[in-house]
């Protein structure tokens, strides 16, 4: 995350947010179709394979605030099933939120009394989709659960594209362009 950080004030944010969010709708749309064909195959988990894929969401959390779909890609392409992916991906977001917790911690200034507000405005909305996404994933199967977490991504994906472009302005911002160039 430290990483992602530090590119954020080095690299034009937008575009990035963008590109990542065309990866991650991309792969996720990829996955469905790739298990729609029934021909895929997990792939083996290697400590190394792990240690990428925590980096990988560690530096995109750092660069959009969004540290969960490549871990959840991964589990994915291990074929875990959702009880796995849960437990895998669950303790990573905690981590990362942790370690951003202590980032601004350090660097001071940021709680203010509208921050605090803010946090407990949105406690009982957090706990009310809480317990409604503990519903859904005790009554979905593995393979429902799977496609329910991709078409999800694609969205998030579709979400960082939009914020990338500033969102809807941006992006009729970018399609007047277009006409223009037409």
């Amino acid at each position: 995350m430290p990483l992602g950080l530090w590119l954020l004030s080095y690299l034009n944010a937008k575009l990035i947010c963008s590109i990542i969010g065309l990866v991650i709708a991309a792969s996720s749309l990829w996955m469905i179709l790739r298990s729609l064909a029934r021909s895929s195959h997990p792939m083996k988990r290697t400590l190394s394979g792990g240690l990428i894929a925590g980096f990988l969401g560690g530096t995109i959390g750092g660069l959009c605030a969004n540290p969960g779909p490549v871990m959840v890609i991964w589990s994915n392409l291990l074929g875990l099933t959702k009880e796995q992916q849960r437990a895998t991906v669950q303790p990573f977001i905690l981590a990362i939120q942790l370690m951003a917790l202590l980032l601004f911690l350090i660097r001071g200034g940021v709680f203010s009394g509208c921050l605090v507000i803010l946090w407990v405005s949105s406690f009982a909305m957090i706990l009310i989709t809480t317990r409604i996404g503990v519903m859904l994933f005790r009554k979905l199967s593995n393979t429902g659960y799977n496609r329910l977490v991709l078409i999800l991504l694609i969205v998030s994906g579709l979400s960082l594209i939009l914020k990338g472009l500033g969102g809807w302005g941006g992006l009729v911002d970018q399609w007047d362009h277009l006409l223009l160039i037409l």
